[in-house]
């Protein structure tokens, strides 16, 4: 009877317009830059913003997770040095643990000796 069903379906018109065709040759596969969650993350600071909101804060850093998008931000009135470790700190090491790379900009605050520091200890 699974025979006859499978032959049937290979006869059938529907499937033969919307079956799945790969055309594709076989291609090499790619090692993950990520190979599991939180091992490395993109930083970058977004603004200044036009708009200020209630607390005056005109700066955005965001750091995304390669492996599963996990996005940690937070608000700055300005970008000091000190602020980028901090937010390294709490919102990164001491939620999802040390990682391995931290992607940025080569800015000058994302790029600081305390950021070296912090990485080295």
């Amino acid at each position: 009877m699974e025979k006859d069903c499978f032959s049937f379906v290979r006869k059938c018109h529907q499937f033969q317009i919307h079956g799945d065709l790969i055309h594709a040759p076989p291609s090499e596969l790619h090692p993950m830059s990520a190979p599991w969650p939180f091992v490395a993350w993109g930083m970058d600071v977004i603004g200044p913003i036009k708009s200020k909101a209630s607390n005056e804060h005109r700066v955005i850093l965001v750091a995304i997770d390669y492996f599963i998008k996990w996005v940690e931000a937070v608000t700055f009135k300005a970008v000091t040095k000190k602020a980028m470790v901090d937010f390294v700190h709490s919102s990164i090491i001491c939620r999802s643990g040390i990682c391995k790379t931290i992607i940025t900009d080569n800015a000058a605050n994302l790029n600081s000796y305390l950021m070296r520091e912090v990485s080295n200890n």
